[in-house]
């Protein structure tokens, strides 16, 4: 019986993970490009953010607002963080963090 119960959580729980990645789109069957996807020298302007509560609100406070206008400079040497230019200033920003930003 409890072998028999185990079967449709595994499942659900295999169900929900696989659902998540198909809304990452918007709806629209395709996955919306992130900070953390950029190259060294490439220009982006940010379409919006997926972080919440104080990473969200640190986020803005740095510029990363929606519109804004954004060079990636340089990874670090092992990949993390990243060297951002906004405007006049020289921030950076852990992929962690990038990854919660898409771009145009």
């Amino acid at each position: 019986m409890k072998r028999g119960s185990m079967s449709p959580l595994r499942h659900h729980g295999q169900g929900r993970g696989a659902g998540k990645g198909g809304r990452e789109g918007g709806g629209r069957g395709q996955r919306a490009r992130t900070l953390n996807e950029v190259l060294a020298g490439e220009h982006v302007r940010i379409r919006g953010h997926r972080a919440q509560g104080a990473v969200r609100q640190r986020l803005l406070d740095l510029g990363l607002h929606p519109r804004a206008n954004v060079v990636m400079v340089r990874s670090a040497p092992l990949g993390d963080p990243l060297e951002l230019k906004l405007e006049s200033s020289l921030i950076a920003l852990r992929r962690a963090e990038a990854v919660l930003i898409d771009i145009d």
